[in-house]
């Protein structure tokens, strides 16, 4: 999903020879690399760029549950470019697959990320909650860009370590990962979804993109609601709501508190 134009050409100038055959695997869903020069057409146009082929997929998920692997397949689909998909989880519901915090002011959001693992470390001591697999569970805190590293609590190992690994890093660096709760400080206008333009020079070297208004920041959305084994906490802040937050609530899939 995050090969340029480049590769498919090199891949296509190889597969040219007899007795060659190309293996390809991909999820146009989670193609995010556009910056680094990827083409979702490369998948999304797969049997135009290679010509014919069999085409398998993979939709059975052993991650998230089956509530959110709804959830975020409906938002991301709403791109009529992506490939259909209809995802299949047999994973466990835990709790509320997805919750949303509304604070009144940007400086009061890393205190409401403290108090939601406040929350969930007396749940886990409880045994209102299981334990994950070796006893804690594991959390990111995930934020579009790297600044919003200040929204993890700079004493969650003391305060909460017993029950829990906590570890910030940005959507992008999170694929490929997973934990069983994901955080999401940032969900305000202008913050996720990113508006920030490419810069025009870039421009000349890079593949147009798709079409559809924030594909690319929609896909992103998608990578980091799937990183969660239970569950994905958002926080946004009054009178700045992300759109795509807004979006979720619209589709009755959550209530902002």
């Amino acid at each position: 999903q995050d090969a340029s134009r480049a590769r498919a050409r090199l891949c296509r100038a190889l597969v040219q020879r007899p007795g060659a055959y190309f293996f390809a695997v991909g999820d146009d869903w989670q193609s995010i690399n556009r910056f680094a020069g990827a083409d979702v057409s490369v998948m999304t146009g797969f049997r135009e760029w290679m010509g014919h082929g069999q085409v398998l997929k993979l939709e059975q998920t052993f991650r998230c549950p089956q509530a959110l692997c709804d959830i975020s397949s409906r938002f991301v689909s709403r791109n009529p470019a992506q490939i259909a998909k209809a995802v299949r989880s047999a994973a466990p519901a835990i709790g509320p697959v997805l919750q949303a915090f509304q604070m009144t002011r940007r400086e009061e959001v890393q205190d409401g990320v403290r108090q939601y693992l406040a929350a969930l470390h007396q749940q886990l001591l409880s045994g209102a909650v299981p334990r994950g697999r070796n006893g804690r569970v594991t959390v990111f805190v995930m934020g579009r860009y790297r600044n919003e590293r200040s929204a993890l609590p700079a004493d969650w190992k003391a305060a909460f370590g017993s029950t829990m690994d906590v570890e910030f890093l940005t959507a992008h660096r999170s694929k490929g990962r997973e934990a069983d709760y994901v955080i999401l400080p940032g969900m305000v206008n202008r913050g996720f979804p990113s508006l920030r333009a490419d810069d025009p020079v870039l421009s000349l070297a890079m593949p147009e993109g798709d079409t559809f208004p924030l594909g690319e920041e929609r896909r992103l959305f998608y990578v980091a609601l799937t990183r969660a084994r239970r569950s994905v906490a958002m926080f946004t802040l009054q009178g700045k709501r992300s759109p795509f937050l807004d979006e979720l609530v619209e589709n009755g899939v959550v209530e902002v508190t």
